[in-house]
């Protein structure tokens, strides 16, 4: 099964969201604080989603943002939904660190 997913930018963010996807910041709870959230993201730890996806999203159509601190475990949750069969989802790139909302 092919697990790629497409990478985008912040200034995109807008336009998936208006298209149907949610954002989910995969962030720790304490990490939240250390950065600045964006008012889109549902918080959803990263152990939580790769393990049990389907328990969030039993929809493998949910179109989904993932987001992070910096881009290193968004980038493997879009490896691990992909991988299972999840086939709307992107990596929002640079992760918190690299937005200026």
């Amino acid at each position: 099964m092919d697990s790629t997913f497409k990478q985008i930018t912040w200034a995109e963010v807008p336009s998936y969201a208006q298209a149907g996807y949610q954002l989910i910041d995969v962030r720790e709870p304490g990490e939240l604080t250390m950065l600045a959230k964006h008012p889109l993201a549902q918080n959803i730890p990263m152990a939580g989603l790769v393990f049990n996806p389907t328990d969030f999203f039993p929809d493998k159509a949910t179109k989904l943002m993932i987001t992070c601190h910096s881009g290193g475990r968004s980038q493997q949750v879009c490896n691990v939904l992909t991988r299972n069969g999840y086939h709307n989802v992107v990596d929002v790139a640079g992760g918190m660190s690299s937005y200026q909302g």
